[in-house]
């Protein structure tokens, strides 16, 4: 922006002998060796980069972009001491605030404006197109029946008005002003109503064909690409923490190998609460899939279907199954928890059916001390005890 504006200070006394102006750029050293300290830096990084990722160092993309910065930084400097009249090259530098686009990623409002404009960027392009054709069609409309017409109004302040429909291409330029860019209208249009009111449906048609119709349209068109690029992005998201859970599944699968002790294959309870409180990574991953401690024997018992050991590949796959609310996954959890409840239930009726069992022979027991029903004690007793 400084180079620019310094540069721009020399016209036009210095148009043609650039050489000489005494505000030019390249007399701002501090620009100069600014400028060279940040390719300096530009280039440190991309050493450090490819000399760290080698052969994948070509597969980023912004490391591709990195690099085209700094070639062309270079080659900016360059050529301005080659031939100092291509210091136009400069605008090549514009090319390091592509670099901003690691920022807006991490933004996501950011993020999801940029590529809605760049899921948007055909339908603006095409858009444009139609607007241009539209435009050149009623151009040509207006040549023919309000030129001849356009030309017998005398417009006293306004110079370019009787030429305004002169040709197609003062008429394109007319009606892209007036309607388009909404300067104007009432400068050509309201005088030639007032002085031939047949062009008003004329000129009526043609606002609401352009302003109306092809440019709502547009308008129309963008807001949906935008729309289907959000709705993409969540896809992509989506994506991106399935392939992170298929790494975490190979990583996790490694660890049951660590695990495995008696390198069988299989792990026990007692294996996998080990290496929950003792291994670090084991304890990560669990996070991940959003166990717990407490968990974790639930999830065990679900898996190995009330056996001892599970085989810890049908664990990790299973696990998978578990962490994307597979149908099936939550319909064994739910039949787990229903055995676990009847199993609870049921010792507690037997716990509850032992103790009135007691109670009743205590009661008996006393009994048979009263002369009066020891008789009928006995009688209860002798029938308890052939039940």
């Amino acid at each position: 922006v400084i180079e620019t504006n310094a540069d721009a200070s020399c016209y036009p006394d210095y148009r043609n002998n650039r050489a000489e102006c005494p505000t030019r750029s390249a007399l701002i050293d501090w620009l100069y060796s600014s400028n060279v300290v940040l390719l300096v830096i530009y280039t440190a990084e991309c050493v450090v980069r490819a000399f760290v990722e080698r052969g994948l160092y070509v597969c980023n993309t912004w490391n591709l972009i990195d690099l085209f910065t700094m070639l062309a930084g270079w080659s900016t400097i360059v050529l301005a001491s080659i031939a100092p009249g291509l210091m136009v090259m400069r605008i090549l530098r514009v090319a390091r605030l592509v670099r901003l686009g690691r920022l807006m990623i991490s933004i996501p409002e950011l993020y999801t404006l940029v590529s809605g404009l760049g899921s948007s960027f055909k339908a603006i392009l095409f858009g444009s197109m139609l607007l241009v054709g539209v435009i050149v069609v009623w151009s040509i409309i207006v040549v023919e029946f309000l030129h001849p017409i356009n030309i017998e109004i005398e417009y006293l302040e306004c110079e370019r008005c009787p030429r305004g429909f002169q040709t197609v291409f003062a008429a394109s330029l007319t009606l892209f002003s007036q309607i388009v860019a909404g300067d104007q209208w009432s400068s050509i249009s309201v005088p030639l109503a007032e002085h031939s009111p047949w062009t008003a449906p004329i000129m009526f048609f043609m606002m609401t064909t352009i302003s109306l119709g092809v440019m709502n349209l547009i308008l129309a068109v963008i807001v949906e690409k935008a729309a289907e690029a959000r709705a993409n992005d969540k896809e992509r998201k989506k994506l991106k923490k399935e392939n992170e859970r298929e790494a975490w599944m190979v990583e996790l699968a490694l660890l049951c190998d660590k695990l495995d002790h008696d390198n069988n294959g299989h792990l026990n309870l007692d294996e996998m609460l080990q290496g929950f409180d003792t291994n670090e990574k084991f304890w990560m991953l669990m996070q991940h899939f959003d166990i717990s401690r407490s968990e974790v024997e639930v999830v065990f018992n679900v898996l190995s279907g009330g056996n001892a050991e599970v085989n810890y590949m049908e664990f990790c796959k299973h696990l998978s199954a578990f962490n994307k609310r597979d149908p099936l996954m939550i319909q064994q959890l739910i039949k787990y928890s229903v055995m676990e409840l009847r199993s609870v239930l049921k010792k507690d009726v037997m716990e509850a059916l032992q103790k009135q069992n007691e109670m009743l022979e205590d009661h008996l027991e006393l009994l048979a001390h009263v002369p009066s029903c020891s008789q009928v004690a006995e009688d209860l007793k002798r029938k308890r005890s052939l039940r």
